[in-house]
């Protein structure tokens, strides 16, 4: 095993926006070893944003793995109850082997506009 990190899709000087009750993904890339790591093998996937948890096995829809060969998930936040405030989102993945695979995690600011 290697070492596993994460970075948003659009470089690590960029801090993302998601936006609450809205379909607006968080975009991030999976690394091992600062490469690419395909986990289209892997059997869950939780995100932690502050005290929410996300889990693949509960809520499949809030996770878009169609790139999942390439590191690139898709995090989709809409139905969740967040406050609106800056986060480090936390991303952990179950692979194949049974192994708990954490990624570490990436600052995401979180907005209300209120609509």
């Amino acid at each position: 095993m290697g070492v596993y990190s994460i970075e948003p899709l659009k470089g690590l000087d960029h801090i993302q926006t998601a936006y609450v009750k809205k379909d607006n993904p968080i975009e991030v890339v999976l690394k091992e070893d600062c490469k690419e790591y395909d986990f289209s093998t892997a059997t869950a996937i939780r995100v932690k944003i502050g005290t929410i948890v996300i889990d693949s096995d509960t809520e499949p829809t809030a996770f878009d793995r169609s790139e999942s060969q390439l590191g690139r998930l898709k995090i989709f936040i809409g139905d969740q109850t967040i406050e609106a405030k800056a986060y480090n989102v936390k991303v952990e993945v179950d692979d194949a082997d049974g192994h708990t695979l954490y990624f570490g995690h990436v600052r995401v600011k979180i907005e209300d506009t209120g609509m």
